[in-house]
């Protein structure tokens, strides 16, 4: 069996590089799928990254992808 995730983006995949002018965030690789690797090694994941994005920059139009 193969569970699917869909993936948008979030705190939990924010990398915080640093930078020249301060620190700012990329969301990284989805770490849902290191996560439950670990903890579920029984089953198999597919990680859908859908929008990569921080919950505070969703948008409306984002929403009526996900529908």
């Amino acid at each position: 069996m193969k569970i699917l995730i869909i993936q948008c983006g979030g705190t939990i995949d924010k990398d915080y590089p640093k930078t020249d002018k301060g620190y700012a965030f990329e969301i990284g690789a989805p770490a849902v799928k290191r996560v439950l690797d670990k903890v579920f090694p029984q089953f198999q994941f597919q990680i859908n990254a859908l929008l990569r994005k921080d919950s505070q920059e969703i948008t409306t139009a984002d929403r009526e992808l996900l529908k």
